[in-house]
């Protein structure tokens, strides 16, 4: 008699154990950058952001992201490393245990998707589609606006100005090839020699820290919930060892399916429950929050210029050659530095340990392919206002929305503008004092001070012999509190950009090139400040010296000439 192993005569049909979508999940609410454009979901009622009658838009700003594009050389790279292993392990022989849901894997191949991998960062066709319909759509919206002679602008990369194009053909009429888009203005995208002056003030800022700022808070957020996927999908498919980068790589191949092969294609999609792509969207967040948003201490600085010109612009009585309409194109990071600057969706804090639920800013309504931000001026019976909207959805503005359609008053408008100029714009007339002390205090003691201290010590040793004296200033002050008075004697504002410890740590390391042991040593200085460590005031400098130490106010006025070298 002839035994057969079981093992090789038996086919084994896992169970489910993923849940698809549910029906009611609106899954573009989530697939954040890398998706098409689409219209942003809203609380805000039709009713709320409605113009009366009598008011009417007469001047328009808009900046947009590039159309939808081909993946990025890294996510490229990503995503093909990704089918390389679906082959690989499709080699060995195991995939008779692949679940229901990954058996269109077994004839699956990375061109269904992206067929020309030599197109890694150009537009696509569909993209190019998406341009005239915008410029179509914004004709149509603002059409008492239209002049066929105004100027659009454009950053530098080819994509970037292939939207442009595209938009203008739909704007203006495919007449305007004929013209070789002669009314495009392009900005160059890494000129140093433009500081804040262009469509891509990241790329021309040199202290701008970007990516490496949302590492840390990106890792921390990861370990919460992509291990338990993987663990998921590895029961699907046994044996493929699925990683946390595998994760993220097939929610991308999600996107890009659904990008090229159209919206309904979502056999990848469907691999993850709801909970998993509100993850994978604060994932995301996360990235922009940090790398260019609230997060990032110099994102209001560089991203003012532009709203600082839009303010002067409708702040005129007439414009300049009838233009009314000013539309320019630039990439993602670049339109999330210019709604912070605004104060856009502000979120004070984003957990990196779990989802912030009800937080204003989600990339998934602000920074798709194609995204566009729109500032409006609105004339009401003589009176002006302003309002923002974005992907079509009004965003107002925290502090000043009573006007008609959420809208703040103008005169409001240009105060808040200055406002922010003063609070944020420290790069050109004052600084910022970096910290991850929080609220704690320090009771400083001045260098002089310290030395007269040691000096009575060595002179009075009989009597002090046997004693510890702890030796402070007058007072314990907060870190805003002695920026304040730096600020008073140099007549300079002076911001303090609140970090966490790891945080500061790495942007002590990155912008004073410090050596990262340092940085962290000085890192966890403040970070003893911070729990009250260094809040004790003594008297046992008076008790030494027979004289009060000197307080940081008068300190600060003393040496008014070394801060002002600093």
């Amino acid at each position: 008699m002839k035994i057969v192993p079981a093992l090789l005569s038996t086919v084994t049909v896992l169970a489910s154990t993923t849940q698809a979508i549910s029906p009611s999940f609106d899954l573009l609410d989530h697939t954040n950058l890398l998706n098409f454009y689409h219209p942003a979901k809203t609380d805000l009622t039709p009713e709320q952001t409605a113009l009366p009658a009598e008011c009417k838009v007469d001047q328009v700003h808009v900046v947009a992201r590039h159309m939808t594009r081909y993946p990025s050389t890294g996510s490229y790279k990503g995503v093909s490393a990704l089918a390389d292993k679906f082959a690989t392990v499709l080699s060995w022989g195991n995939a008779s245990e692949l679940a229901p849901e990954l058996e269109f894997i077994r004839n699956w191949t990375l061109k269904e998707a992206i067929a020309d991998p030599s197109q890694v960062e150009n537009i696509t066709m569909r993209g190019l589609e998406e341009g005239v319909t915008f410029g179509k759509a914004l004709q149509a919206n603002y059409s008492q606006l239209f002049n066929d002679r105004q100027t659009t602008w454009s950053g530098s990369v080819e994509r970037v100005q292939l939207s442009a194009k595209s938009y203008m053909e739909g704007y203006f009429g495919t007449d305007v090839k004929a013209s070789n888009y002669s009314n495009l203005v392009i900005s160059p995208s890494k000129d140093y020699s433009l500081g804040g002056n262009t469509l891509t003030p990241i790329d021309t800022c040199p202290n701008f820290i970007k990516e490496s700022l949302a590492d840390e808070p990106q890792a921390t957020f990861r370990k919460t919930w992509l291990p338990e996927s993987a663990a998921r999908l590895e029961k699907l498919w046994p044996g493929f060892g699925f990683t946390d980068d595998n994760v993220l790589g097939i929610m991308d191949l999600c996107i890009y399916e659904m990008n090229f092969l159209g919206e309904q294609q979502r056999r990848f999609c469907n691999l993850f429950t709801d909970e998993e792509w509100q993850n994978y969207g604060y994932h995301k967040d996360i990235g922009y929050y940090y790398g260019s948003g609230y997060g990032n201490p110099l994102a209001r600085t560089v991203g003012f210029p532009y709203i600082e010109a839009v303010a002067k612009l409708m702040a005129q009585k007439t414009t300049p050659y009838c233009q009314k309409v000013y539309v320019a194109f630039s990439h993602d990071t670049q339109l999330n530095v210019f709604a912070t600057a605004y104060g856009l969706n502000y979120d004070a804090t984003f957990p990196r340990d779990h989802i912030l639920e009800n937080r204003k800013f989600r990339a998934s309504r602000s920074l798709t392919m194609g995204s566009r931000m729109i500032t409006e001026r609105i004339t009401c019976n003589g009176q002006r206002y302003a309002r923002v909207v974005i992907n079509e959805a009004v965003v107002p503005f925290d502090d000043c929305q009573s006007g008609p359609g959420l809208s703040c008053p103008m005169e409001a408008f240009q105060q808040k503008i200055a406002d922010i100029k003063t609070t944020s714009v420290v790069s050109k007339t004052g600084g910022q004092w970096l910290s991850a002390a929080g609220s704690g205090k320090l009771a400083c003691v001045s260098r002089d001070d310290t030395g007269r201290a040691a000096a009575y010590a060595l002179a009075s040793a009989d009597r002090v012999e046997s004693a510890t004296l702890t030796i402070t200033g007058p007072e314990a002050l907060t870190i805003k509190e002695i920026t304040s008075n730096i600020s008073e004697v140099l007549d300079k504002p002076i911001e303090v950009v609140h970090l966490s410890r790891e945080e500061l740590a790495l942007r002590l390391v990155e912008v004073l090139s410090l050596p990262p042991p340092v940085g962290h040593i000085f890192a966890s200085l403040d970070a003893t400040t911070a729990a009250g460590v260094a809040s004790t005031v003594t008297g046992d400098y008076e008790l030494l010296t027979g004289v009060s130490p000197v307080s940081h106010r008068e300190w600060s006025k003393a040496s008014q000439h070394i801060l002002a070298s600093v």
